[in-house]
């Protein structure tokens, strides 16, 4: 039993030397040979098994089942969207296929955006398009999110023509244009079609009219209200998002990406960033509340 014993602490001992000579944590080593590690969090998402621990910091979009894409959100709100029924990519594979239904119009005691510039129209020159056209672009319009929708319904004309202007310019019709003070082919401003949004037959048959129209759309919004959206430093909205994303046009695209658009000219990236995103979202915010409350100070003051 004694010679045991010895034989035991001259092993313990060596041990201790040998890890004390070659600089070895015996305690740490023996720790992890029998720590056990936690598993990572795993998910199931469309039938497949995602662990989440490597997806911390990527963003991601859900889709409708229309297709429509929404995002980007971080892990844990793209999540939340799929319990709510939303899914974690596309089900129809040809995103150029659009099924919709649209039933017969039928006249109406309040006047559609269709109907406030129908007569409007006939005195602009560039005027394209026909009936079918005005139905496409009434839909992409009912499409368009808020604020960008109150926006176009009530602030500006819709015009489906080639702007001549942009034609002078470009030497041909393009997609779309914001034209905020009506210029004609010679570049004068201050023609009847000031403050409107032109959408051009070429744009229409791009197959991109939904992105064109939200494009031109956030136009709108930065000159009628992030203009008139002021900080305490004197600043507008509109120039400090001009600084943070390089000027009105990549602000515009920008905007398509906030609200789930396909397709970009300008700002071109592969998502928005989560920071961006929740940048643009409190932009929106804050300038609602304070055009809001502005008007509201000028009704009682009379102004």
């Amino acid at each position: 039993m004694k010679k045991t014993l010895l034989l035991f602490c001259l092993i313990i001992s060596f041990i201790f030397l040998a890890s004390y000579l070659l600089e070895l944590d015996i305690v740490s080593i023996l720790q992890n040979e029998y720590k056990q590690d936690t598993p990572n969090e795993i998910v199931v998402i469309n039938n497949k098994s995602i662990d989440t621990e490597s997806l911390k910091n990527d963003v991601f979009f859900v889709f409708d089942k229309s297709c429509k894409k929404y995002g980007p959100f971080s892990l844990d709100e793209a999540l939340a969207e799929v319990n709510k029924g939303f899914d974690s990519y596309c089900l129809n594979p040809n995103l150029n296929i659009k099924l919709i239904e649209i039933h017969k119009r039928k006249e109406s005691n309040t006047n559609s955006l269709k109907t406030l510039t129908s007569n409007f129209a006939y005195s602009i020159p560039g005027i394209e398009g026909d009936e079918n056209s005005g139905i496409r672009i009434d839909f992409a319009i009912f499409q368009l999110p808020e604020p960008l929708r109150s926006i176009v319904r009530d602030e500006v004309e819709v015009i489906n023509g080639c702007h001549p202007y942009g034609e002078t310019l470009f030497g041909r019709c393009v997609y779309g244009v914001f034209d905020p003070v009506g210029y004609d082919a010679d570049g004068n401003y201050g023609n009847e079609w000031a403050n409107s949004i032109w959408i051009s037959e070429r744009g229409i048959n791009s197959g991109k009219l939904y992105d064109i129209l939200l494009h031109e759309a956030a136009h709108a919004y930065s000159y009628l209200k992030l203009q008139h959206c002021m900080l305490d430093t004197g600043d507008s909205f509109r120039d400090i998002a001009h600084k943070k994303f390089g000027n009105e046009e990549f602000l515009a695209d920008a905007f398509v990406y906030f609200f789930g658009g396909n397709w970009t000219n300008y700002y071109v990236v592969e998502n928005l960033s989560i920071e961006d995103t929740n940048w643009i979202r409190d932009m929106i915010t804050y300038c609602d509340w304070y055009i809001e409350n502005k008007e509201l100070l000028e009704k009682t003051l009379g102004r």
